[in-house]
């Protein structure tokens, strides 16, 4: 260790000999599956099928019983049925779903007591300009008289008692050929049947939806609906007899309302108009007067920029008695949910992983704890359409992965604690759509599964890489972020919850294609290994560490052809780095053994079953030897190669398949994600738009895995990191999506034991002891994985010595310790 490395450890240590520590918590026990995820309950038909119209009402009983008092889901499809899944009262539903049939596709679902019998029925608005009345009998669900024809499309239908007679009304909203909006009131009878009224009423151009409610507080039924066309929402007041006058014409400060609700968001016991903006990708909010006018709309992002909402609920999900706001997002996957303050504020929108293409959304209380819980419609990501539950939790959580929304298409996400306060964060890069626009942006932590994303930092070139590491040495983090146009390196400093631009270092010639840090020269400094797909062949430049965020090349090792991918690992067991690439020109990996002064032998070939695009490193099989898993692109598969201890890799076993042809692993990881001690692999697929999980199975030296699931992210997940992001002991997943809709989704681990950050020497608190072990730990130089803590070298520390989370015992987990000793 160099003299003034080891001034720096032992000058902070004795700043810290005073450092208070706190009892350890409570660990929480393990819970299946292995990541928080919605629970998808499969509908019939195809993908196509899927509507998005839905109700949670309660029909009927399991087996087809009676109503029970638990809600249902009632869900019309495109091959003109309707599906009703039969809620258990557990956030559940019965595989047996009830099927009814319709004249036509549906476009307009409402419910209602018609007939006075207690129960609900179902009204369904179709294609074919009719309407439907069902009622559930015998396990099945049954038509009610005949259809009502409307001789206009519906697209909204909302119910009421308009005339004040005691009987429910309805209320049908749509368009004709023309495009011209179109309301008719049908009064109820209190049998079930209707009586149309004389005349319908001109709602606009466009209409799209409808909502009832008294807004001037008359007493009397007023309603509103969206015109798409028009960007507007107008206002028609009822007069006790069943007929309306317009009353005001609003704008919905965005492009495309295609929803509309009147819950009261600021409790003065008058009900407001929210308007979802489809095109704009808002939602909108104006609160009523006391002369029944809305006030100017206050506008609110429903998602990340081009998520494209399709459907608006109203519910109490966090069970705080305010009014929130739930909306399905198209293109990002994930339901969106604004938890409202009461006051008619909102907070930003928090982002819930569901299923491929959600087109609808309903909310209600599937478990009876008194919090809305949220069923996204989607068209699903297998053969046919899903309701993806949502279970709402405390803390304004539901039980799913979370997008974080960005700023603009990532291409890149990398990991570290960036902000120095034992959270691990994450780096995202963005090319940008021209060359020289590309970004990078922090999505910092704040612990519980919160966070916080920076504003993105502008930089030149294409930024297709980045890392965290410690650059100079100062036990502070850099981030470093490749470009490939024109090939460099550009190295950020945090600071005041941003990045600042510190240097530039240009590359040797070449196109740069991946990168990876280590301290390949045991000086205490991050170093950096770039992989370069050069006109003489794949090549891996090393730059090595240097006062004042410098990185200096310090040499170049020729590998296979287009190296796609490079990782570090110790092949040799000589306790120094080394470097292994994934050569998707020449269907094989490179492994270079370092010297440990920052320079590396000649690399030796392995050939691997196909073209590999991304790698990574474990001791698979515990045998003290390290192993590699390889991702194949073409095969949608994953193959592990068991290292000898001499840099070779003699065995091999059946490739780990996604199950589902085309797939592509984007990224592949390594890690103890079940808490049992062995590494196991997650890797990122890019078609189906999951992560998918394999652990290892058998005895410790066993080399068998079993998958353990897949997990949905937003669209096309292009590359992974894999840490403790929220801070609780337990390794998760961070996944950058190439949507159009621009999020990372973060995939908290739920299963599994968990460690107490920072305790290191594993008495349950974290003090001055645990910086000495840390500092006596990574003071070796040696690279030392956390399932690798207690085995590895001559110093034995616990697994929560990886105080930040990534996986690995580095002198920035120094500062991580300190951070988490005051927590």
């Amino acid at each position: 260790m160099g003299t003034n490395m080891r001034k720096r450890i032992y000058r902070f240590l004795f700043a810290c000999a005073g450092v208070v520590w706190f009892p350890a918590v409570a660990v929480p026990q393990s819970l299946p599956p292995l990541f928080a995820a919605a629970k998808l309950w499969e509908l019939i038909g195809t993908p196509s099928d899927a509507t998005g119209l839905g109700l949670l009402v309660d029909v009927a009983g399991p087996g087809g019983a009676p109503r029970d008092g638990v809600l249902d889901l009632v869900a019309p499809m495109q091959s003109q049925q309707v599906v009703v899944l039969v809620g258990r009262g557990d956030g559940s539903f019965s595989q047996s779903p009830l099927v009814g049939e319709l004249n036509g596709i549906p476009t307009a679902l409402a419910t209602g007591d018609f007939d006075g019998d207690g129960g609900a029925e179902v009204i369904v608005g179709d294609s074919s300009n009719f309407l439907s009345v069902l009622r559930s009998e015998s396990g099945s669900l049954v038509a009610v008289g005949a259809p009502i024809d409307l001789r206009f499309l519906p697209r909204g239908l909302a119910t009421g008692d308009f005339d004040r007679d005691g009987h429910l009304d309805l209320l049908a909203v749509g368009e004709n050929l023309q495009q011209a909006g179109l309301g008719w009131v049908l009064f109820g009878e209190g049998d079930g049947t209707f009586t149309p009224a004389a005349e319908t009423i001109e709602t606009g151009s466009g209409t799209a939806a409808v909502a009832v409610a008294d807004f001037n507080g008359d007493g009397r039924l007023d309603f509103a609906v969206a015109n798409e066309l028009l960007n507007e929402v107008v206002q028609y007041v009822g007069d006790g007899r069943g007929g309306f006058a317009r009353a005001q014409r609003w704008n919905s400060g965005g492009e495309g309302p295609i929803a509309v609700a009147a819950p009261d968001v600021n409790g003065d016991g008058r009900a407001d108009v929210i308007a979802l903006n489809g095109a704009s990708d808002t939602v909108s909010f104006g609160l009523t007067q006391p002369n029944g006018q809305w006030g100017a709309a206050r506008v609110f992002r429903t998602g990340a920029p081009a998520s494209s909402p399709r459907g608006l609920a109203i519910g109490d999900v966090n069970g705080d008695g305010r009014v929130d706001v739930v909306v399905a997002n198209n293109f990002s996957f994930d339901t969106g949910v604004l938890f409202g303050d009461g006051l008619g504020g909102f907070a930003p929108v928090r982002l819930f992983v569901a299923d491929a293409e959600p087109v609808g959304v309903v909310v209600g209380d599937l478990n009876q704890d008194r919090r809305a819980d949220v069923v996204a419609l989607t068209r699903g990501g297998g053969a046919r359409p899903t309701a993806a539950v949502l279970i709402s939790t405390a803390g304004n959580r539901l039980i799913g992965a979370e997008n974080i929304p960005l700023e603009s298409v990532p291409n890149f996400v990398a990991s570290g604690d960036v902000d120095g306060d034992g959270l691990l964060d994450l780096a995202v890069t963005s090319p940008g759509s021209v060359v020289g626009q590309a970004s990078i942006q922090v999505v910092a932590s704040a612990g519980g599964g919160l966070f916080v994303p920076w504003s993105p930092v502008s930089g030149s070139g294409d930024a297709i890489a980045a890392v965290v590491t410690d650059v100079d040495g100062d036990l502070k983090p850099e981030v470093i972020v490749l470009q490939s146009t024109p090939a460099a390196l550009q190295v950020y400093r945090p600071r005041r919850r941003t990045l600042e631009f510190a240097r530039e270092v240009r590359l040797g010639t070449g196109t740069p294609r991946a990168m990876v840090a280590a301290d390949f020269n045991r000086d205490g400094r991050g170093d950096v290994a770039v992989a370069v797909q050069a006109a003489e062949g794949g090549n891996v430049q090393v730059l090595t560490g240097a006062p004042q965020a410098m990185l200096q090349p310090r040499t170049t090792i020729a590998v296979g052809d287009f190296p796609l991918g490079v990782a570090t690992g110790d092949f040799n067991r000589d306790g120094l780095v080394d470097l292994i690439t994934a050569n998707n020109g020449s269907s094989n990996v490179s492994v270079a053994l370092g010297n440990g002064d920052g320079t590396f032998r000649q690399a030796t070939s392995v050939g691997v079953a196909q073209a590999p695009r991304a790698i990574t490193v474990a001791d698979f099989d515990r045998d003290g030897f390290d192993d590699v898993a390889v991702g194949f692109p073409v095969a949608g598969s994953i193959q592990v190669l068991f290292g000898d201890g001499t840099g070779r890799f003699p065995s091999t076993i059946s490739p780990l398949g996604f199950g589902t042809g085309g797939e592509v692993p984007s990224a592949v990881w390594a890690r103890d994600v079940n808490g049992d001690g062995l590494p196991d692999i997650l890797a990122s697929g890019e078609v189906g738009s999951i992560v998918r999980a394999f652990v290892r199975t058998g005895a410790a030296t066993a080399r068998t895995f079993q998958s353990a699931g897949s997990f949905s992210t937003n669209r096309r997940p292009i590359s992974m990191a894999v840490g403790d992001f929220d801070g609780d002991g337990r390794y998760d997943a961070a996944a950058a999506a190439s949507s159009p809709a621009p999020t990372v989704s973060v995939l908290l681990n739920v299963s599994g034991s968990s460690v107490r950050r920072g305790e290191a020497n594993e008495d349950g608190r974290v003090t001055a002891a645990d910086l000495t072990a840390v500092v006596r730990k990574v003071a070796t130089f040696e690279k030392v994985r956390v399932e690798d803590v207690a085995v590895r070298g001559n110093t034995v520390v616990g697994r929560g010595a990886d105080a930040d989370g990534d996986g690995e015992l580095t002198p920035l987990d120094i500062m991580a310790t300190a951070a988490w000793s005051f927590r």
